[in-house]
């Protein structure tokens, strides 16, 4: 099973469904990845854009769990507003 389970890990990764295993906590590398470009002034892997990218799709994909519903990118427009979104039937 190990063995398989190898080769599922290798095949995946070359097709960047999964990235390694790191050394250290995710949380500590972005952290010490950060003050790094604090430093150098070099441009982080994950800028505002990756993630405001990121934040708007957990935030769509909460909202369908909670209601169970699909959900659209347009809606983020409209949250905050008081105005509900539009039913799709």
């Amino acid at each position: 099973m190990n063995r398989e389970l190898k080769f599922a890990k290798r095949w995946l990764y070359s097709k960047g469904v999964m990235v390694p295993e790191e050394d250290r906590n995710p949380v500590d590398q972005q952290f010490i990845e950060f003050i790094e470009c604090c430093r150098t002034l070099a441009k982080p892997k994950a800028d505002l854009t990756i993630g405001l990218n990121d934040s708007s799709a957990v935030i769509l994909s909460n909202l369908a769990m909670d209601e169970s519903r699909r959900v659209y990118a347009s809606e983020l427009d409209k949250m905050g507003t008081g105005e509900a979104p539009k039913k799709k039937a």
